[in-house]
């Protein structure tokens, strides 16, 4: 027998297809005619494939840029609207007849609120080192928080009745400070002042520095040196004239005392 007889001979094209032909093929089953033929007659559409998604991207360091910066600015308002001074009892006269936040004692700090005075009790205050104030017997004053460091820069200081005596030591305030009556308000510059009540309404004195009166919608008026402005509660105009010989001596009692030093507390 020759090498090529030897070999396995392959089966040909006919060959082929004679044995695909004879190979069995298993019948669908009732059942899954029965799905294909609903399928059909209802119209349903095949099943879409689900798609292939890729992963959410991470967002980049650049999207935080914009609250990083808005979180830095809303701190630095924050900051500069603290106070950059509080108020410290210096003084006090009778002192079961005053009453501050935090109790009428020497050395007491605090940052705002109600000051008052019985008819025998008198209060000393001070601002940080800028204001000083006297609040005479039988009297009521709301003081404001000191100014914030950047924004803030205007407080009103509010008399709602009896006297107050205040003075900068004749140097700039730093902020501007306004007094507020029922009847009036005031905003004083670098001064030595006064607001005291009387049975015609407020009135404002001034002995060193500047002081701009304002009464209803009139103009403010500018008070000259060692004169006063009487306000009127029946809302006639304002009167300038003398101080008198007891204003004169409490205000300048207070200049000489000027800003004095803060005990401990």
């Amino acid at each position: 027998m020759t090498e090529r007889d030897d070999r396995r001979q392959l089966p040909d094209e006919s060959e082929l297809l004679r044995l695909v032909g004879s190979t069995p093929v298993a019948a669908p089953s009732a059942e899954a005619r029965e799905r294909a033929r609903a399928a059909f007659v209802s119209g349903a559409a095949p099943v879409a494939a689900t798609p292939i998604t890729s992963a959410p991207r991470r967002a980049g360091w650049g999207a935080y840029v914009p609250l990083a910066l808005a979180a830095s600015l809303l701190a630095l308002v924050i900051w500069g609207l603290q106070p950059t001074d509080d108020w410290t009892v210096l003084d006090v006269v009778a002192a079961d007849g005053a009453s501050v936040p935090g109790g009428p004692s020497a050395g007491t700090r605090f940052g705002s609120g109600l000051a008052t005075t019985d008819v025998e009790a008198e209060l000393d205050l001070q601002l940080g080192d800028r204001l000083r104030i006297r609040v005479a017997p039988d009297s009521r004053t709301i003081l404001p928080r000191g100014p914030g460091r950047w924004i803030g820069k205007s407080r009103r200081l509010i008399v709602e009745s009896g006297e107050i005596f205040g003075t900068t030591e004749g140097r700039p305030l730093g902020f501007e400070l306004v007094l507020v009556t029922s009847d009036a308000e005031a905003r004083i510059l670098g001064t030595t002042f006064a607001v005291t009540w009387n049975e015609l309404g407020p009135c404002f004195c001034l002995y060193d520095g500047e002081i701009e009166v304002t009464t209803g919608d009139r103009a403010p008026v500018r008070v000259p040196k060692r004169m006063r402005i009487q306000c009127y509660e029946d809302g006639r105009p304002p009167h300038i004239d003398d101080l008198t010989d007891q204003e004169r001596t409490k205000l300048r009692m207070i200049q000489e005392a000027g800003i004095g030093d803060r005990p401990s507390e």
